[in-house]
């Protein structure tokens, strides 16, 4: 409820607006203002609210957190009357209506606050009542730039009328309780919307993340198809010399398969090292796709973790400045779920012998696959005295990296590094855990603690082979 006429008295009469020097205006919302203010006796503030069945003024007694930019019509008092001097402050007769009079520079200025409950207003005039700018725009009113403002209380009904001032809980003087009351009110508003709208949000996040789960899952499974495509190029290179040019099928003992005999299609149009070479970049093809979706699940559990607990957190959660943090969180990976950002993977992948290789050419992108996208005990490789590329090898729980795969690591390295035409250069490696972030630091600049040493010499088939595998 809104504070009557009475409650507004009352109030005015504790506070000695007159004579106080205005520090600073602050909006902390869509519908509020605060306005700083000092006085020899010390600083204090005034807060005006201008929220439907919560329309008021008071002083402030406790810290109120800003959520908005700074909008139009506070930037217009902050040119306008920072540093200016109220002269006078009136109740405008039984009427919730207050003005306050001010000077700054010998220019005087008039604020009009009008608490009424379904038109609220602050008007900024000049002494004769032209409007410079009002909080709210209403045409209809007459209530914007040029217009006249004058207190008319003869269209008010019940102008008059006898209220009491009620018995706000609490200790202190009025004030100070009716801050109190409404700061307790708000905020339990404020917790119980928070919390509907971050649980709506997050149980569609959660049935989300398990239905791209399922679907991951459905892309899993297909080693045995990657091993058999390997073995097929194996056995056409181990039966070379039994291939005519033209030759549509070949049929070998399977020794993979206690010599059972099998027969390979075969393109006529290919030689048999490139028949061989087809059914291998099938087997690196169908991996990639493992790779990836494997790397999804991982990713997807990790997500789907994250909303379970902040749900679990949510039954307990008190505090309206989490909750609106915990909101905000929410909102921006919705908006980048939406807009394809997360599905985004910057810099360049690569396959090696079942591993992913990224690749970050920039730092912008060395700095989302540090945040993003590697974690504790993937391995990172630099090259040593030269500026380029950062790279990172995924590993795989159970499995340590083989020497071939951080081979092809560190010819990438090369390759994206200043160090490319000479052919060679000395790297450093670490796990990702050992990375130190650099304080205050440009984006992605990181120290390596516990880095090894690995000379690397450019190795064209081994780079070509990797280019070809995005």
């Amino acid at each position: 409820m809104s504070l009557n006429w009475r409650e507004i008295e009352a109030v005015l009469a504790e506070i000695p607006l007159a004579g106080s020097q205005i520090q600073q205006i602050r909006q902390p919302d869509f519908s509020s203002l605060i306005l700083e203010l000092y006085r020899p006796e010390g600083r204090y503030s005034l807060y005006i609210s201008l929220s439907q069945n919560a329309t008021r003024i008071h002083r402030l007694t406790q810290k109120i957190e800003t959520t908005v930019p700074l909008q139009r019509f506070a930037q217009l008092l902050r040119s306008r009357l920072k540093n200016a001097r109220i002269t006078s402050a009136a109740q405008i007769g039984s009427e919730r209506i207050i003005k306050l009079e001010m000077t700054r520079s010998q220019a005087d200025m008039v604020l009009w606050i009008r608490l009424w409950n379904n038109a609220a207003n602050i008007l900024l005039t000049d002494p004769e009542g032209k409007i410079i700018d009002a909080y709210f725009r209403r045409p209809g009113r007459g209530e914007i730039s040029g217009g006249t403002f004058s207190p008319d209380l003869a269209v008010r009904n019940g102008s008059g009328k006898e209220y009491a001032i009620r018995d706000f809980p609490g200790a202190g003087d009025l004030n100070s309780r009716i801050a109190a009351y409404y700061s307790s009110t708000e905020r339990t508003t404020e917790t119980g919307n928070l919390k509907q709208r971050l649980e709506k949000k997050l149980a569609q996040m959660e049935a989300a993340l398990r239905i791209a789960m399922e679907a991951a899952q459905d892309r899993t499974g297909g080693e045995q198809e990657i091993e058999r495509y390997r073995q097929t190029g194996n056995l056409i290179m181990s039966n070379i010399h039994t291939v005519s040019p033209g030759q549509r099928r070949l049929t070998v003992e399977d020794f993979y398969r206690g010599n059972e005999t099998v027969s390979i299609e075969l393109d006529p149009a290919l030689t048999p090292e490139k028949n061989a070479e087809r059914y291998y970049n099938k087997a690196r093809k169908l991996e990639r796709k493992l790779n990836l979706a494997r790397e999804e699940i991982e990713s997807t559990e990790r997500e789907l973790a994250d909303v379970l607990a902040k749900l679990d957190a949510l039954k307990t959660e008190e505090d309206t400045g989490a909750l609106r943090r915990m909101l905000k969180s929410v909102d921006n990976r919705a908006k980048k779920v939406e807009t394809g950002e997360k599905d985004r993977l910057p810099g360049m992948a690569f396959q090696s012998g079942g591993f992913t290789i990224l690749v970050g050419r920039t730092a912008r992108e060395n700095d989302e696959l540090l945040r993003d996208h590697v974690r504790g005990n993937d391995y990172w490789l630099h090259s040593r005295d030269t500026p380029g590329a950062y790279v990172f090898v995924k590993s795989i729980k159970g499995k340590s990296i083989p020497l071939e795969v951080l081979l092809d690591a560190g010819n990438l390295a090369l390759h994206y590094s200043k160090a490319r035409s000479s052919g060679r250069c000395d790297l450093y490696y670490t796990q990702v855990k050992y990375l130190r972030r650099v304080k205050n630091g440009k984006p992605g600049l990181v120290i390596p603690t516990q880095e090894k040493n690995l000379s690397i010499e450019h190795e064209e088939s081994r780079l070509r082979r990797l280019l070809e595998s995005t």
